[in-house]
């Protein structure tokens, strides 16, 4: 009987590297495909031709690390605008808001035609935009480097920098687009699109997310004595 091996898959902006992988960390045979641009079918491709060109009858696992979480049945890369946990959207004439449910988290959009601020970095970033017709161009920049894009260690630089656009498409539903570029780390900028969906429930609302609600009893109990 054959030792078994995995192969591993490592998605960039501007290739797709795999590998075979035997059980002492040993690289068997390796593979590169370019990364392609834009539709989920093309990802899906690609990661099919990654897997296959090294795929026989030892492989026992395949793992992937992406720029982001990946989404199985479609390929889709998701960050905060596509988890699959609800976001408000809030719309007045100099900002739009968005709070997430996911972690609390919040975005304010300045579309009062004021500039970025300079030497500073955010964890959601300072995002301004305009419109161009009925598409919100939101442009978003001081991110930092502090972030990861998944928990495999997928990193940016400070120089990261993302431009969304927010097309309405009829009453319930959002053609999305961004598009990531970080001169320090991908040789080229990359995209991703998807479609966003209105939430039609009555009486919906965004619910209290605490993934790790010993973290914030840790942290706070030893100043305050209280949970």
């Amino acid at each position: 009987m054959q030792a078994p091996v995995a192969i591993g898959l490592d998605v960039g902006g501007s290739k797709i590297l795999s590998g075979l992988v035997a059980r002492d960390g040993a690289v068997l045979a390796e593979h590169e495909v370019p990364s392609p641009d834009g539709s989920e079918e093309g990802v899906l491709a690609a990661l099919d031709e990654a897997v296959d060109a090294l795929l026989d009858e030892r492989v026992a696992a395949i793992g992937y690390g992406i720029p982001a979480n990946l989404e199985r049945g479609t390929g889709r890369i998701l960050r905060a605008m596509n988890l699959p946990l609800p976001f408000e959207i809030t719309q007045t004439p100099k900002h739009v808001l968005i709070a997430f449910e996911f972690a609390h988290a919040t975005r304010t959009i300045f579309l009062d035609g004021t500039p970025h601020l300079e030497d500073l970095d955010f964890w959601m970033g300072d995002a301004r935009g305009k419109w161009e017709g009925d598409t919100l161009v939101v442009n978003t920049v001081s991110l930092g480097d502090r972030t990861w894009f998944d928990q495999a260690g997928n990193f940016h630089s400070d120089a990261l920098k993302v431009v969304e656009r927010f097309t309405p498409t009829d009453a319930t539903h959002i053609a999305y687009e961004a598009t990531i570029e970080d001169s320090k780390v991908f040789t080229r900028p990359w995209k991703i699109n998807l479609v966003m969906y209105r939430r039609l429930e009555k009486s919906l609302e965004l619910l209290d997310y605490e993934c790790a609600e010993h973290v914030y009893e840790q942290l706070f109990k030893k100043t305050t004595g209280k949970p």
